[in-house]
């Protein structure tokens, strides 16, 4: 083998390594706020926003979350936006008025819609993670024996 390819053995991605973390976190809070149908805490609320963004990386931006009621198309913003704004919400029921239309929905179905969203996002943001991620060496651990004037090998 290469010195160049065992080089590249011995690097890690630090950006990608974060993204990955913090997209597992992320998929595991909303999955929990999903299944309880729940807002997010005070703490959690406070912590939302650096999680989102190490996951997302600014791909969040592009795609717009919609909610189909009926035959209307809700649209609720661009999927960071929408998420940012989901900090604020509480109670297991909200209201979504769009023009002459109001409705009530449980909280975990815009869980829900944010949810499927990150599932396509995800790939994006890791794709740049890759892009502008920093390769640092990996150190790997000293092992060894250390020798002695006074210790006895045979022991």
């Amino acid at each position: 083998m290469s010195d160049k390819k065992n080089n590249a053995r011995k690097q890690i991605r630090l950006t990608y390594q974060d993204t990955i973390t913090s997209q597992a976190e992320l998929s595991r809070l909303i999955l929990s706020k999903i299944r309880h149908n729940t807002g997010l805490s005070d703490k959690e609320s406070q912590k939302f926003p650096k999680l989102l963004g190490d996951a997302l990386l600014s791909q969040g931006n592009i795609p717009k979350l919609f909610y189909d009621h009926g035959h209307i198309r809700i649209p609720l913003g661009r999927a960071h936006t929408f998420a940012l704004r989901m900090t604020k919400v509480q109670g297991p029921r909200q209201t979504i008025k769009y023009e002459d239309t109001i409705i009530q929905v449980d909280i975990s179905e815009l869980w829900q819609r944010l949810y499927d969203s990150f599932m396509n996002i995800f790939p994006s943001s890791i794709q740049e993670a890759i892009h502008i991620s920093k390769e640092i060496p990996y150190k790997e651990r000293d092992e060894g024996y250390e020798f002695s004037i006074e210790s006895d090998l045979n022991k």
